[in-house]
């Protein structure tokens, strides 16, 4: 999984912090009111800005990727927050690059918005959909195999690569 970077800090003329983060995806357009692209700007400050920081900002998939792959639709995105983070430091690492919870995916501040990340989110919805008590038989198969070899995070690598060679 690729990883961001901001691309540039950007100081308003009131002072205000503005932070421009690298798209994961060309086409940053939404069809959504009161949604932000993935990966745009946000201005950091303001009273939501806690509130922000603990729940993530709400975003939208591009629309050409909403096109090639319809289901995406029915997953509610946001970007940043603090459940990243929290299952970065179980992995040890500072954040994952996304983290699903029913049909919410939460995805990083830093992580690279790609086609592969969002539809392995996306099965993810698919497996809290169908598998019973799911979050509690993934944290058993984290236990018992660890991550890479956890068999939910197999079958949503797979499902990635196959929705991507599919020919549009």
């Amino acid at each position: 999984i690729q990883f961001g970077r901001v691309r540039q800090v950007l100081q308003s003329l009131d002072g205000r912090r503005i932070l421009v983060w690298h798209r994961g995806y060309a086409d940053c357009r939404h069809e959504r009111r009161g949604q932000e692209p993935l990966g745009t700007a946000r201005e950091m400050i303001g009273p939501s800005r806690l509130l922000d920081s603990l729940l993530g900002v709400s975003c939208a998939v591009p629309v050409d990727l909403l096109r090639r792959h319809p289901g995406l639709q029915r997953v509610r995105w946001r970007r940043g927050g603090i459940l990243p983070r929290v299952g970065g430091w179980c992995l040890g690492v500072r954040s994952v690059s996304a983290i699903t919870l029913g049909r919410t995916v939460w995805l990083s501040e830093l992580a690279y918005a790609s086609e592969e990340l969002l539809l392995h989110e996306f099965c993810h919805v698919k497996q809290f959909d169908t598998v019973p008590a799911f979050p509690v038989r993934y944290l058993w198969e984290s236990l018992r195999r660890g991550y890479r070899a956890n068999r939910f995070e197999v079958e949503a690598r797979q499902y990635a690569l196959a929705r991507m060679q599919r020919p549009a």
